[in-house]
């Protein structure tokens, strides 16, 4: 079963018959970067360095990627999180006219991360180096991916959302899989079955079904295709909160309902919107040479509440099955992310 007006869905290239949306990411703008070797034999120069901040040591050498936020891009999500520690995360969206500055759009809304805190994610920005005291994002870490990220599709229980008539919407039915098995070729990739999920495998992989927080979410774009690599960390999503913000997530950016509403509402794919997330002392590091609003550098983020429940991965990636012909009920939903 293909999507209506699908044109261009294709096979995901197992032999199991899926069919794979390739567009599903919404035309992500991948840039690979590369990052000069920095080195000196001048030991004052070195002493200084050795006198800096781990995060500023770590912004010059990014910024000696020439990394800079593409000016086509207009709208913007920050995201800034006390530490790399924090599960916590300050969001702010932003609007610019090409070539002007950065405007906020309406007020700083909170939002939840993953349970242990960020890693650094593959994303437009240079994957190396990566920064002083971070990990480098990989599945099941529980972290939410760091740096610049496009944005892709939306996908809800709703028949459609108020949303910008460009931006992508898939309203999520039983036949629909997002794929977090390393080992699948269809890794961290959107799949409609023609059947309900029958086998183990695909029971397990099945989008979220009738669950409060899946309502409304939307694809950020970390280690998509065509640089997909496995086990380097998949389905990062904005999605809504649980528990009114108390509980932190498996490495999605969660917010209250109203506040993801208005986001996919304000969105506009013409745009090129981007989201950042970064740790405070690494943004007010980069917010100069990657072009950043400067009004959220410095800005608090509430502690993590040392009471509160982790929601963390349990699952593990199996090996892919063959397809079952028959159908039957589905009674297993995809594990909370």
């Amino acid at each position: 079963m293909l999507l209506n007006g699908d044109s261009h869905t294709v096979g995901c290239g197992c032999r199991y018959g899926h069919r794979v949306r390739p567009g599903v990411f919404y035309k992500a703008a991948i840039v690979a970067m590369t990052v000069a070797a920095l080195s000196s034999a001048d030991s004052g120069l070195s002493q200084a360095r050795a006198a800096q901040t781990p995060d500023v040591r770590t912004a010059s050498r990014l910024a000696a990627g020439n990394y800079y936020l593409p000016k086509t891009s207009t709208q913007l999500i920050v995201g800034v999180a006390a530490d790399w520690g924090s599960n916590h995360v300050t969001l702010q969206r932003f609007e610019r006219r090409k070539g002007g500055k950065w405007q906020p759009v309406e007020g700083r809304m909170p939002g939840r991360l993953g349970a242990s805190g960020l890693a650094w994610g593959r994303g437009l920005h240079p994957l190396e180096p990566s920064p002083r005291g971070s990990t480098v994002k990989r599945e099941g870490d529980n972290r939410s991916p760091a740096g610049a990220f496009t944005l892709g599709e939306a996908f809800g229980y709703a028949a459609d959302v108020k949303r910008h008539p460009q931006q992508p919407y898939l309203q999520v039915t039983p036949y629909d899989l997002l794929v977090d098995d390393p080992t699948s070729p269809s890794y961290n990739a959107h799949i409609r079955l023609d059947h309900l999920p029958a086998t183990p495998w695909e029971q397990s992989q099945q989008m979220e079904q009738n669950n409060p927080a899946h309502a409304l979410e939307v694809m950020i774009n970390h280690n998509v295709a065509p640089a997909v690599v496995p086990g380097a960390g998949s389905l990062i999503l904005f999605h809504i909160w649980r528990r009114d913000g108390a509980s932190n997530t498996a490495g999605c950016t969660t917010m209250s309902a109203e506040d993801l509403h208005s986001m996919v509402a304000w969105m506009d794919p013409t745009r090129q919107p981007l989201y950042v997330l970064l740790p405070q002392s690494l943004y007010d590091s980069l917010a100069s040479p990657w072009g950043l609003p400067a009004s959220m550098k410095g800005v608090a983020t509430p502690p993590v509440d040392p009471h509160e429940t982790p929601e963390a991965s349990t699952s593990t990636s199996t090996s892919e099955p063959p397809v079952s012909v028959a159908a039957k009920p589905v009674t297993k939903v995809k594990k909370r992310r």
